[in-house]
Formats: structure tokens, sequence, C-alpha cells
């Protein structure tokens, strides 16, 4: 694994699957800047429980969310 060029990829799936404590090392493996950006430039799909999760754990609103963004000017299925 590419941990430097795959990090939106690693901190997706962390933040998707991974447990309190891995959370923690994520953040301190790339450093809580560069998990924000990820989250709300690079990230572009976050399933909706995931997002509640990151929006509690780094006291962000999910507008700020690169994927809530997406997601709202995403037209759905009208059925």
């Amino acid at each position: 694994i590419d941990w430097q060029n795959l990090y939106p990829s690693i901190i997706a799936r962390v933040v998707e699957r991974g447990s309190a404590e891995e959370w923690k090392e994520i953040v301190r493996f790339y450093g809580h800047s560069k998990v924000l950006h990820a989250l709300t430039q690079e990230i572009l799909y976050l399933p909706d429980f995931s997002i509640d999760r990151v929006t509690s754990y780094f006291n962000i609103h999910k507008e700020d969310l690169a994927c809530y963004k997406r997601k709202q000017s995403r037209k759905g299925h009208w059925i």
C-alpha cells in the first residue's frame, strides 16, 4: 500500500469501517488537517452513517463534506 499517495482511499475506508482507536491512529498518522482536507475536498462518497460519525467526531457540518455536497447536487430517481 502506498500510504502517502492513496491517503483519501485509506481515510475513507477507516472512516467507514474503522473503530474509534483506528480513527485516532489515522489522525495521528496523517495529521488532523490532512484528514479534514481529504474529507472536505477529496472523498466523494461516504455512506450516511459515516457522514454522521464524521460530523460528530470532527465537529463540522455535513455541508462542509465533499461527499455531502456531491450527494446534494445529484438528482435522485423520481420513484
